[in-house]
C-alpha cells in the first residue's frame, strides 16, 4: 500500500539529526504545509460547496511535508526534554495502540457516542480541526492507557 513510504521515510529519517537551523527550516516547513492545508481547502471548497478534502490525503504534497518536518521537530524535541521525558514515553509506548483505535473514536464522536457530537467540520475549521485532533488524542490515549492497566487486557493492547 501506499502509506509503505511513510515507513521508509522514518527508517531514512530516524538517524537525522537537526541543528538549530534544521529545527527552524522544519519549523517553517511545517507551518507553511499546515497554512497550505487549511488556505488550499478553504479555496477549493468555495466553490465546490462541500469540502473539498484534496489537501487532507495522506498523500498530498503539503501532507507529506508536514509529516515529514513533524516528525523531525518531535524527534529532535524528544532527544531534548530532560523531566518531561517521563510524559512523552508513556504516550510514546501508546502510539500504536492509539493509531489502531482514532478512527473507532472518530466514528464514535461524529455519531455522539460520548453524549455530544463532534466533527471537523461542524464549524469554522480553524476551531474544529485542532479540537478535532486533539479529542481524538486525549480519548485514545486515555482507552489505551487504561486498558493497558487491566491485567487481562495488558498483554493484547499495543
Amino acid at each position: 500500500t501506499g502509506y509503505v513510504g511513510y515507513f521508509m521515510l522514518g527508517y531514512l529519517l530516524a538517524d537525522v539529526q537537526l541543528g538549530r537551523r534544521g529545527r527552524l527550516l522544519s519549523t517553517l516547513g511545517c507551518v507553511i504545509a499546515i497554512a497550505v492545508i487549511f488556505f488550499g481547502t478553504n479555496w477549493l471548497s468555495v466553490g465546490a460547496g462541500p469540502i473539498d478534502a484534496y489537501f487532507y490525503s495522506y498523500f498530498s504534497p503539503p501532507t507529506v511535508l508536514a509529516a515529514i518536518c513533524g516528525y523531525l521537530l518531535l524527534k529532535d524535541l524528544g532527544q531534548n526534554l530532560g523531566k518531561a521525558g517521563a510524559l512523552v514515553r508513556t504516550i510514546s509506548s501508546t502510539s500504536f495502540g492509539i493509531f489502531l483505535i482514532h478512527i473507532f473514536v472518530i466514528q464514535l464522536l461524529r455519531n455522539g457516542n460520548f453524549g455530544f457530537r463532534l466533527y471537523s467540520w461542524m464549524a469554522p475549521s480553524i476551531y474544529m480541526i485542532p479540537l478535532t485532533g486533539l479529542a481524538v488524542f486525549t480519548l485514545s490515549f486515555l482507552i489505551v492507557f487504561v486498558l493497558r492497566k487491566i491485567p487481562v487486557l495488558k498483554m493484547l493492547v499495543p
